[in-house]
């Protein structure tokens, strides 16, 4: 929470407990996901133990069922992409899209954009991953992470060799593996790694990265 406040500079406002209309267009945003998306996945706990939805969401131990985390990503996402497609009451029947056209183009309204710094920083928010800098100087390989089965380096760490054994903090953007950003411990910028070999060919992410890693661990297999 901290770290999303200093990048978009905005602050947390919860409002008033068991006062919606204070805040309406967030609350009426939050019911649309929940009657939705929420209240029809499976393992729905309802707002009581005695309501109807909570024993129809019940999965009764089928795994086939329930909604992995990449699922529910996908979900989410589609969810608010409808919700800010669909036609809503509250603004005269044009969706939340169609409004927001209507006050910039035509009132001039100003909207605050994310500087494009902090959309490359984004990734910052995240949980830092530990990776060990090595290198096999002898053979001519210069220093390196390993990072989900891939190389990963740039002009600055390869000449970089008293970082050889030290650990760097990687934050990476879940949804293109090409670079990383790394830094030392002391909070010292490496700048970004870009990825070696055929990884940097195209865009993509650590599911697919996985995907494509264990089909070649069963062609390997069968060979």
């Amino acid at each position: 929470m901290t770290a999303l406040c200093e990048f978009v500079g905005c602050l947390a406002d919860a409002g008033p407990k068991y006062s919606p209309d204070e805040r309406p267009y967030i609350e009426r945003f939050f019911g649309t996901i929940a009657s939705r998306l929420s209240a029809r996945l499976p393992g729905y706990t309802g707002l009581n133990p005695s309501d109807l939805r909570r024993a129809l969401a019940n999965a009764r131990g089928n795994l086939r069922l329930y909604v992995s985390i990449d699922e529910l990503d996908e979900l989410i996402e589609y969810a608010i992409a409808n919700y800010n497609g669909t036609p809503h009451s509250g603004l005269n029947n044009v969706t939340p899209l169609e409004a927001m056209e209507y006050f910039v183009r035509r009132k001039q309204t100003l909207l605050t954009w994310l500087a494009q710094y902090h959309r490359r920083s984004l990734c910052l928010m995240q949980s830092a991953r530990r990776c060990r800098v090595c290198a096999y100087l002898d053979q001519g390989v210069r220093p390196r992470i390993n990072l989900h089965t891939a190389r990963y380096t740039n002009s600055v760490l390869a000449w970089s060799a008293h970082l050889i054994g030290q650990e760097v903090l990687v934050y990476l953007n879940a949804n293109d593996l090409r670079s990383v950003r790394a830094f030392l411990p002391d909070g010292t910028e490496l700048g970004e790694l870009d990825v070696q070999g055929l990884w940097r060919m195209i865009p993509h992410n650590l599911k697919l990265r996985r995907e494509i890693c264990r089909q070649m661990r069963i062609r390997r297999r069968r060979g």
